[in-house]
């Protein structure tokens, strides 16, 4: 054998090398997406965990004007601020998850319970005040989904 006949087998070798190589780094990469989807929908889960531990922990929030929602403005200063936190809390996971279908890191019918959740909360005129005043705490590309979701 020649050098020149070693180096072919050399070459060869390096190309199966490359060829495994980047295989093995595809393999990571989509066992990096998958968990980085699974994170997101947890972590959306979790922030709307949040918004529905502070209405269980308030019991008074579904006494006649649920939420606000028929008179937002009427509520007193503390139930006004109460509604605030808690609807704010909400639509946080309600605008994560909407990102998170917009990056494809969680499949779009993940969002549909919460397209729907927006639509019933911003069809109450308490809701729609509500949106009209606190819009500003949202994201722009956020603001045009829940705005396309009230007009339908």
């Amino acid at each position: 054998m020649t050098i020149q006949d070693f180096g072919s087998i050399g070459e060869v070798v390096g190309a199966i090398a490359t060829v495994a190589t980047l295989a093995y780094l595809a393999l990571q990469i989509r066992q990096n997406t998958i968990s980085i989807r699974r994170a997101s929908g947890r972590q959306s889960g979790e922030k709307n965990a949040v918004a529905l531990r502070a209405l269980s922990e308030h019991p008074e929030l579904f006494s006649g004007d649920f939420l606000g929602l028929d008179a937002f403005a009427a509520l007193e200063p503390e139930r006004r601020t109460r509604f605030d936190m808690i609807l704010g809390m909400w639509m946080q996971a309600v605008e994560q998850t909407f990102a998170d279908v917009r990056e494809g890191l969680v499949e779009p019918e993940y969002a549909v319970p919460y397209r729907d959740f927006v639509r019933q909360i911003f069809s109450c005129p308490g809701g729609q005040q509500w949106w009209s005043e606190r819009r500003a705490w949202f994201t722009v590309s956020f603001q045009k989904e829940v705005d396309k979701l009230i007009e339908r």
